[in-house]
């Protein structure tokens, strides 16, 4: 099957965020993406306030250990692909009109929120006219 050649771990920088693609329990994939202090969006409550669109919505914010060797813990928010509309891996469900979420649809996804998330940092040329 298509998730047997695909990794289970991949790490990527975009928008100058660390990003992280992980499988899950139920061999579905979720993404994750490095959410800074800067940005407007943090100490939000990401499970109910959230201004950013992925696929399923945003179903995880808090500190995973470090991406890409780094030795920091840092705070990302992520989303994962085994909701019921889902095809996962290692189950046989949904029975019928599933789909398998693969990495080139999750890698996607990941890149658009690191995208969305990289919209609510602070302008650094706009921060120039306070310096």
């Amino acid at each position: 099957m298509e998730w047997d050649s695909e990794p289970d771990r991949v790490e990527f920088t975009h928008c100058g965020l660390r990003c992280l693609i992980l499988r899950g329990p139920m061999g579905s994939l979720n993404g994750y993406v490095e959410l800074p202090e800067s940005s407007s969006a943090w100490g939000m409550d990401h499970m109910w306030e959230n201004p950013f669109e992925v696929h399923g919505g945003i179903t995880f914010s808090g500190y995973l250990n470090s991406l890409q060797g780094e030795s920091e813990i840092i705070y990302v928010v992520g989303f994962d692909t085994a909701h019921a509309w889902d095809l996962l891996p290692k189950m046989s469900w949904p029975a019928s009109g599933g789909t398998y979420k693969n990495l080139e649809f999750v890698t996607n996804e990941t890149k658009s929120l690191a995208e969305q998330i990289q919209a609510t940092l602070p302008n650094p040329d706009a921060m120039e006219l306070f310096e």
